[in-house]
């Protein structure tokens, strides 16, 4: 895992991160299936962008091209992994602490919580015109997330 000393059971947490973000968001206020496939897409949008970044430290990349290249990495990871999304992520992030601590830490984080605010704000509808463009619902997981995350 280009030189972070991750065992397996350790990196099957972190590197499924971007997607306990993506799934809090998405479970948040449970929108229209056109909605829920705008916010799958904004996870693989921010993934690929990540392989693309000069501003992305090594960590951000390795699992960004680990859920490309690893099959069944999409938004189908194990149901019981993110039953409780909190954990999960709370879990990945004090395994990153111990391991990966510093630059690629703080941009993990950063990152993580891109996802998050970039797959609330996929979910408004086209044709919506008015209203918010982040439900009451995914703003309280975006807080959350912010203070998990410590970023924002």
């Amino acid at each position: 895992m280009d030189g972070f000393n991750f065992t397996e059971e350790e990196w099957k947490s972190v590197r499924i991160a971007p997607w306990i973000v993506g799934t809090a968001v998405i479970d948040a206020d449970g929108g229209s299936p056109f909605s829920v496939l705008r916010e799958i897409g904004a996870v693989d949008r921010q993934i690929d962008q990540a392989l693309r970044s000069t501003e992305h430290r090594t960590l951000v990349k390795t699992i960004a091209r680990d859920l490309r290249d690893a099959p069944g990495s999409g938004p189908l990871v194990e149901p019981e992994r993110l039953a409780d999304w909190q954990e999960q992520l709370r879990n990945a992030l004090d395994i990153v602490d111990a391991k990966a601590p510093g630059a690629d830490n703080r941009d993990l984080r950063e990152w993580l919580y891109e996802i998050a605010v970039d797959t609330a704000d996929a979910a408004r509808d086209h044709w919506r015109v008015r209203g918010p463009r982040v439900s009451g619902e995914e703003q309280e997981v975006l807080n959350e997330l912010g203070a998990t995350l410590d970023v924002g």
